[in-house]
């Protein structure tokens, strides 16, 4: 009798770490984002952000949440947002991903819309966060996406740089 309540506390205290890895640390999901290599000053900067399940269940995510954008320049210099920007387009819907499905979203970076005046020429950095609320994790637990770099080129009039 003893050895089968000892057995059953350890399967119990395993079913519990496994759980608190899972929630803790080890999200089912990765971000990744994608963007333009280059772009000329004055065109809106676009990224695209790819939320995988990489689990092997499926997870209800909210697909529109708004999320956090981080910009340096090229000497790792952060840029610091417009002032009084933060607008935020579009509807919040849960959607469920299977194993390996994906939910991807377009957040603007730069331009009318954008939170960073990116007007200087140069190469910037640009990453990712996201807020895992939705999915049941913690307040404050995020998902950080890849860095990527994308560089802004001056305008050209008539083929010499103005």
């Amino acid at each position: 009798m003893r050895s089968l309540a000892y057995s059953m506390t350890i399967v119990a205290v395993l079913l519990c770490l496994s759980a608190s890895a899972d929630a803790v640390g080890q999200m089912p999901f990765e971000l990744t984002i994608k963007g333009p290599e280059s772009v000329t000053i004055g065109n809106e900067i676009n990224v695209n952000a790819v939320l995988k399940n990489i689990s092997k269940r499926t997870v209800s995510v909210t697909k529109g949440l708004p999320y956090a954008v981080f910009v340096r320049d090229s000497s790792g210099r952060t840029i610091q947002k417009k002032p009084g920007q933060w607008v935020y387009f579009g509807s919040a819907e849960v959607v469920s991903l299977g194993p390996g499905n994906i939910s991807v979203q377009n957040v603007i970076v730069s331009g009318k819309y954008g939170d960073y005046d990116l007007t200087k020429p140069g190469k910037y950095v640009v990453r990712l966060q996201r807020a895992m609320g939705d999915a049941g994790y913690p307040k404050g637990a995020m998902l950080e996406s890849n860095e990527i770099t994308i560089t802004v080129l001056p305008k050209k009039a008539h083929g010499v740089n103005r």
